[in-house]
């Protein structure tokens, strides 16, 4: 019998002062100023992480794109004037920036040769070939790293908003706790009305980091991928395409 009574003292839940019938809006109102700071902190990071989600996914998408369509022109081309039609076909993409940067470096280094005096030579010493060989592959790696850099744009904010989110929720759960048990020491009683609100504050500022940290850290994942895959294909395209200048004489 004893036992019956404790149990459903326990199952009867009294009602909290300014809570009760409310729902999660009604809280943050309610909530102390801390936290409605450390709430407009997290939205701030959402925001701003799920405005940079979709910014890149529609940036990679169309670099996809207009790169699959410049590689298919450019391995169907046979010449450098060829190559040149490819270019003009489209040039917002990293491979055919990429073309045109060593495209440059490779016309700009058989001028210089020229001028130096080696027009009236039929074929230029191997000397000569290796180091505008070895100058090319610098340009090529340059302007890969420079394309690495674009794609890799604003990727950094989410690993931030990733990794700090929930520290600054956590924050916001410790506050709510410390104001928990000063309402205990004010009130002189542990009762749940009296916990309920700083607990309810507390968990609401946890479950905001985590909704700012989740997406930003599953799209930074899946954005570093394709950055990867992006940069195993450019270091393919500038090994082709040396290849390629190299047998036109370029």
């Amino acid at each position: 019998m004893e036992g019956q009574i404790l149990l459903g003292s326990l199952l009867v839940v009294p009602a909290i002062p300014g809570y009760a019938g409310g729902d999660v809006f009604d809280m943050i109102i309610r909530a102390a100023a801390f936290s409605k700071i450390i709430l407009l902190i997290l939205f701030g990071f959402s925001v701003s992480s799920w405005a940079i989600i979709l910014e890149r996914w529609w940036f990679y998408k169309r670099a996809e794109r207009r790169s699959l369509a410049f590689l298919q022109s450019f391995r169907r081309a046979a010449s450098p004037q060829a190559f040149r039609t490819a270019v003009s076909g489209g040039r917002d993409n990293p491979f055919a920036r990429i073309f045109d940067r060593a495209l440059k470096q490779a016309e700009n280094g058989s001028e210089d040769s020229h001028d130096a005096g080696y027009r009236e030579m039929p074929v230029a010493t191997a000397t000569e070939r290796t180091v505008a060989t070895e100058s090319l592959k610098r340009t090529l790696e340059l302007a890969t790293t420079e394309e690495i850099a674009v794609l890799e744009r604003y990727l950094g904010f989410l690993a931030t908003t990733g990794s700090t989110c929930p520290f600054i929720g956590l924050l916001g759960t410790v506050w709510g706790v410390m104001s928990s048990f000063m309402s205990m020491g004010r009130e002189g009683s542990a009762s749940l009305a009296v916990v309920a609100p700083g607990i309810a504050e507390a968990l609401i500022v946890t479950a905001a980091g985590l909704f700012a940290a989740i997406p930003a850290v599953i799209g930074y994942n899946l954005y570093v991928n394709r950055v990867q895959r992006f940069t195993r294909r450019m270091d393919s395209f500038s090994l082709e395409l040396l290849n390629a200048l190299e047998r036109n004489n370029l």
